[in-house]
């Protein structure tokens, strides 16, 4: 039976913490979003025999922003083929 694809999504306020999640990720590539322009970073990361697509970006503090970008960052990244 094949293992179902684990997904998830880490917003960060700070740079330090952007950088500090990125170094635990491989085959990182840079996706930008079309409408919003937001510069996302989409990588793998792999613990336990399991292996995790993982999307990040760094929105700056802020409810505001954190709220658009975690409606828009799933949907878009994983329903777009990206």
């Amino acid at each position: 039976m094949a293992q179902e694809t684990l997904k998830a999504v880490i917003l960060t306020a700070l740079r330090v913490e952007y950088e500090a999640v990125r170094a635990f990720l491989s085959n990182c590539e840079e996706v930008i979003h079309p409408v919003r322009q937001t510069v996302y970073e989409r990588g793998e990361f792999t613990a336990n025999g399991r292996t995790w697509e993982v999307g990040i970006v760094e929105i700056g503090a802020g409810n505001v922003d954190a709220a658009i970008e975690t409606r828009a960052l799933p949907v878009w990244l994983w329903t777009k083929g990206y």
